[in-house]
């Protein structure tokens, strides 16, 4: 049985993109003023934060990227297997 789906992984990432968004917004509430970020904007400057965080734990970000993308990949199949009618 499966726990995710690719909507749901695709939800936990706008919540976490939302969480973010907010985050930094209350933080430069007085820098942003009237102006708002596009959500390309906002994904940018999470995977930008999240370069940082990896430097500073000694994490290797371009492996995690390309592992990702691996993993991604896996779930699109997963997917398109699961409206193919492979699903239980």
């Amino acid at each position: 049985m499966k726990t995710h789906n690719n909507a749901d992984r695709a939800h936990a990432a706008e919540l976490a993109l939302v969480a973010f968004a907010g985050y930094m917004e209350s933080r430069k509430l007085e820098e942003l003023a009237d102006s708002r970020q596009s959500n390309n904007e906002w994904l940018t400057d999470i995977l930008t934060d999240l370069r940082h965080w990896a430097r500073v734990e000694d994490l290797d970000f371009d492996n995690a990227v390309q592992l990702s993308e691996g993993h991604f990949q896996c779930e699109l199949d997963e997917c398109a297997s699961d409206e193919e009618g492979g699903a239980e």
